[in-house]
């Protein structure tokens, strides 16, 4: 099966819609309903918080150091973290993080770190538009 040019070949895509694409795409070959299903039943696990946190982990790779982002998105916002608890992060390399709330800070907790809650809708508008 040839996945080239879909999320699931970014390195940026949570390992959660990543394997919800891989059986979307097997289940399209058998129906479409089957497939459906199975979007369904992640957007579920998502919504029960009943998956893996591993799965939430979103890895980017930065463009600047974490100073010199003048705008605070998800990423510079990691980086920043990631600097503030003396983590020596630079221009090239990749941050990790999943999405605690997008409408509050801090909006992303490092792969590291406690979570102590996730942004499930964010997640599930991440299946949906994927799927």
């Amino acid at each position: 099966m040839v996945t080239a040019g879909i999320g699931m070949e970014q390195s940026s895509t949570p390992e959660i819609v990543k394997k919800c694409q891989k059986e979307m795409i097997e289940a399209v070959y058998e129906s479409r309903e089957e497939a459906l299903e199975i979007l369904e039943e992640y957007i579920s696990r998502v919504r029960n918080r009943e998956i893996d946190l591993e799965d939430l982990i979103i890895e980017k790779k930065i463009t600047r150091n974490p100073e010199d982002y003048k705008s605070t998105n998800r990423s510079a916002e990691a980086a920043k973290r990631m600097k503030r608890k003396g983590i020596d992060i630079r221009a090239g390399q990749k941050v990790r993080y999943i999405v605690r709330d997008q409408n509050s800070r801090p909006r992303v907790l490092l792969d590291f770190e406690e979570i102590d809650r996730y942004d499930n809708e964010y997640y599930v508008e991440k299946l949906e538009k994927c799927c």
